[in-house]
């Protein structure tokens, strides 16, 4: 409310007056204005704090799982968002600011008019000294106001300074907590993509383990059935073996019976054939007496002899050919068994012809008489029925 009393007694006019108490109510403005930017400040503050705090719980939600790296980004949009009202703020608060300076400036000047006016209505109100010191002390009052609001203008530009300070603090820390979320959700995607490359290996390991195992496993099949006909063969082997054991043996007991026997029919030869000797034995080989047919070489007369019971006798060699034989004696017919009978070197054959059952007489391969089965006669030439041959 205006100070009617002061303005009455100083002779302000009402212009003036309305002048002044309009300057004085925009001062009173500007630093309302101020301290809604302080306070808005202080709540952008609060809510980049809070959006740090989101972001400090984004970069432990990404800590705690790569996969809500997409989390971290709608986060990180969020902190953008705050440091973007932050910053809308700060805007507001150096506004204010300038508006609240510029207030105080003017409310100065208006003041230092104010004095000027009020001195001029002391020097109007020359014929008045108590109202000339009234308008004085008035002008010295207004004075005070205006060095007051001066003040309060002063105070309300460190406010919007103190919350520009504020306001860049938050946008710094918002800006900070931002980098710091990008960072850990960085480093949430490279973890969880490290993750799935180590995944993706272990993954590829245990294939060429599975891999491996399976190869081995094979080869395992494979020797064992290997194995198994390795066994049979062996069994095989050993029936083989053991038939041909069971056949040595055999063989064995024969090859025994076989020299038995030798060793027998070697002693029952023995028995018959004394072997050589220069003269007649008096006894077999093994000192018995001698019995009739054994027999014995005589290197002295270089003849076989046989024992005839009572004495040796000596074994006629006999001929060696049947020309040797110069008087021979047949002891049955004498079989041609189809052959020719020939005359050494004389050319002459006799044959039978198999075809007619003819008797053929030849001279040098051809045939000159035949005596027919029916005892016909033909002559190569003619037959001299007597005469002297």
């Amino acid at each position: 409310m205006a100070n009617t009393s002061f303005y009455t007694s100083s002779g302000t006019t009402a212009s003036v007056e309305n002048s002044i108490e309009t300057k004085v109510a925009q001062a009173t403005a500007s630093a309302a204005a101020a301290a809604l930017s302080e306070t808005a400040a202080a709540s952008s503050a609060a809510n980049a704090a809070t959006a740090a705090a989101s972001v400090d719980s984004v970069a432990a939600d990404a800590a705690a799982a790569s996969g809500n790296a997409a989390a971290a980004l709608v986060y990180k949009d969020a902190a953008l968002v705050a440091q973007a009202a932050s910053e809308t703020a700060q805007a507001a608060s150096e506004a204010a600011s300038t508006s609240s300076a510029a207030s105080s400036s003017t409310a100065t000047t208006k003041a230092a008019e104010a004095s000027t006016s009020a001195s001029n209505a002391a020097t109007s109100e020359a014929n008045s000294l108590t109202s000339k010191n009234a308008a004085a002390t008035s002008a010295t009052d207004s004075a005070t106001s205006a060095s007051a609001s001066s003040a309060s203008a002063t105070a309300a530009a460190s406010s919007a300074t103190t919350a520009s300070t504020q306001a860049g603090l938050a946008t710094t820390n918002g800006a900070a907590q931002v980098a710091l979320a990008t960072t850990q959700a960085g480093l949430a995607t490279t973890n969880g993509a490290a993750q799935v490359a180590l995944a993706a290996t272990e993954a590829n390991n245990s294939a060429s383990s599975a891999s491996s195992a399976s190869a081995s496993a094979s080869t395992a099949t494979t020797q064992a059935g290997i194995s198994t006909t390795k066994a049979g063969e062996a069994a095989t082997s050993a029936t083989a073996s053991a038939a041909s054991a069971t056949a040595s043996d055999t063989a064995k007991t024969a090859s025994q019976a076989a020299q038995a026997a030798a060793e027998l029919a070697l002693d029952d030869f023995t028995d018959i054939y004394l072997g050589q000797s220069s003269s007649d034995p008096t006894t077999d080989l093994d000192g018995d007496a001698l019995a009739a047919g054994m027999l014995y070489y005589s290197t002295s007369s270089t003849v076989l002899k046989y024992y005839s019971g009572s004495a040796w006798v000596s074994i006629s060699p006999g001929i060696s050919d049947v020309a040797s034989d110069t008087t021979p004696s047949l002891g049955g017919n004498l079989d041609t068994d189809g052959n020719a009978i020939l005359f050494g070197t004389s050319k002459w054959a006799i044959e039978l012809d198999a075809g007619d059952n003819d008797l053929l007489f030849k001279y040098n391969g051809t045939t000159v008489f035949k005596l027919a089965s029916t005892g016909a006669v033909t002559s190569a030439d003619d037959v001299t029925a007597f005469g002297s041959p």
